[in-house]
């Protein structure tokens, strides 16, 4: 979550106290949801946050790896206690944000708060396709009053989807139950997930709070609809400048990896050969050292020394550049997943579109 830069005035204060009473009724009945959708069991709290005790007994799981992040989580916390608590814009917005993109893609999609482990590691929450399982983003979500604050964050969101894109510790998946075609909500790690980082201003966040319908099973606001089409055009723009800069880092390591070819060849039919032969004029010398004095065999014997030494460091050079073709083609196999992600991304996008416009028809009704 991003930091706040600014105290509540007492005003503020006040009205976030009366929305949060809503806004924790909204939250209350989502949670519910959830809940009896998944068999009773505790996936999520009534803030909307992924449970670390969901994971306990799956695979890559113990108790004390848990307990360990949870520590972490708390240690965290407590640093940043005096510029974050439940009424801060940014915990606000983050809230508000996972209720009505809930309330709006709950039937093909499922929307939650990460938990805060991961949310102090940038990914405040997870939306899920309900048919495939597929986690299909993270989002990063931020209300500011500082336009600097903003585009630093944005930059380090887009270089986050060029080198990856998301990690989460405690991921939600749907997967089919045994012997059934049913899906059921399962945990586990996720890697490789696009990121979008989603900010209002504190001017847009009060009018959202202000005119937001608090009601799990009513119509959305026209306020929401208004803002949710612009976090939707957000997410769109920054899909295009995140697909854009994929494909170029990808030309530029093709290039760096066509120099170090180019190295590595040089290094393996040439200085190789070149070592390998010296190496070999020396040891013929040296069976012949009977026939020549003590100074002569030890300068040979040295030379053989110093021979073996490049060939050495000449062979882990040669390993050094073949790790690096290594990890380009890593790099590349990379790529094609990340754009394939994005690819799954779009068709997100025209599920929002469409149920933004449904909805709004339905309302005018």
């Amino acid at each position: 979550m991003f930091t706040e830069t600014r105290t509540l005035s007492k005003e503020d204060k006040l009205e976030r106290r009366e929305h949060s009473v809503e806004l924790r009724e909204f939250s209350r009945n989502i949670y519910e949801e959830i809940k009896r959708e998944n068999d009773d069991k505790e996936i999520i709290d009534e803030e909307l946050r992924v449970k670390t005790d969901f994971f306990k007994g799956n695979d890559g799981y113990t108790d004390e790896k848990i307990e360990e992040d949870n520590r972490l989580v708390n240690k965290k916390k407590k640093k940043f206690s005096k510029e974050k608590n439940k009424n801060s814009n940014g915990e606000i917005f983050e809230k508000v944000q996972a209720c009505f993109f809930y309330r709006m893609l709950r039937e093909k999609y499922l929307v939650v708060r990460s938990s805060d482990f991961d949310d102090l590691n940038g990914a405040d929450g997870q939306i899920i396709e309900r048919a495939t399982g597929n986690i299909i983003c993270t989002i990063d979500d931020s209300s500011t009053i500082d336009p600097d604050n903003i585009e630093e964050k944005k930059k380090k969101v887009l270089e986050q989807n060029i080198n990856g894109g998301s990690k989460i510790r405690y991921g939600l998946t749907f997967e089919k139950k045994e012997n059934s075609d049913d899906m059921e909500l399962i945990g586990k790690e996720l890697e490789g997930i696009p990121l979008f980082f989603l900010h209002v201003s504190e001017e847009r966040l009060n009018e959202l709070l202000n005119e937001m319908n608090y009601d799990l099973n009513g119509s959305p606001s026209e306020k929401e609809f208004e803002i949710f089409g612009e976090l939707v055009d957000m997410m769109i723009e920054e899909k295009e400048e995140i697909v854009k800069g994929i494909k170029e880092r990808s030309e530029k390591k093709t290039t760096e990896n066509e120099e170090v070819e180019k190295e590595l060849n040089f290094c393996k039919n040439v200085l190789m050969k070149d070592c390998e032969e010296n190496i070999s004029e020396i040891k013929e010398d040296l069976e012949q050292s009977d026939r020549m004095g003590k100074k002569r065999k030890k300068s040979l014997q040295e030379s053989l020394k110093i021979s073996m030494k490049k060939k050495d460091d000449l062979e882990n050079r040669i390993n050094r550049l073949e790790n690096n073709i290594n990890n380009f083609f890593m790099t590349e196999k990379h790529k094609v997943i990340a754009l394939e992600n994005f690819d799954k991304v779009d068709e997100l996008f025209e599920e929002m579109k469409k149920t933004a416009d449904e909805l709004f028809e339905k309302q005018k009704m």
